[in-house]
């Protein structure tokens, strides 16, 4: 073993061997699970299903028209039946013509919009640009909740009608 200099520890031993132990007379805090509701750290979790969706409630479906004229990024969006679609959009465009044009694209309304560059996450601010947001030529995917019970959703009934 090696050091860099010389450098002096010291350590003190104390016996207690000869005292009675006291338990702490107040048990550490416990954990309220309640209190993270809606903050989901697994990827797919429930908990956080709801509240990007709550965000996009009064969404109408509209395919997004890009203005040349103006900067432009390369979107690809993926709805919930895993087809992808590679759209034009103005780099100030919003989150919610995102929203709205992968509504349009899938025929769902109710869904959670996913994005980002690095690691994908819900999306929220529906009145954030593009640009803004950091989203520029990034991913965005939809996830629809599993108590829709759609086909596009990868839920129940279409499923277990093929395996069998």
């Amino acid at each position: 073993m090696w050091c860099l200099g010389s450098a002096e520890v010291g350590v003190q031993l104390v016996n207690r061997s000869t005292q009675n132990y006291e338990a702490p007379k107040a048990p550490p805090p416990k954990y309220d699970f309640k209190a993270s509701a809606g903050q989901s750290m697994v990827a797919g979790g429930s908990a956080a299903a709801g509240s990007g969706a709550s965000a996009f409630a009064g969404a109408t479906p509209k395919l997004h028209v890009c203005n040349e004229a103006e900067p432009t990024t390369d979107i690809q969006l993926v709805t919930a039946d895993r087809k992808k679609t590679k759209v034009k959009f103005n780099q100030t465009a919003t989150v919610m013509e995102v929203y709205q044009h992968m509504a349009a694209l899938s025929k769902i309304n109710k869904f959670e919009l996913i994005g980002g560059g690095g690691i994908p996450k819900p999306l929220t601010n529906p009145s954030a640009t593009l640009k803004d947001a950091n989203l520029l030529n990034s991913s965005f995917s939809q996830r629809v909740p599993a108590a829709a019970g759609t086909a596009a959703a990868g839920g129940g009934a279409a499923r277990a009608g093929a395996k069998k």
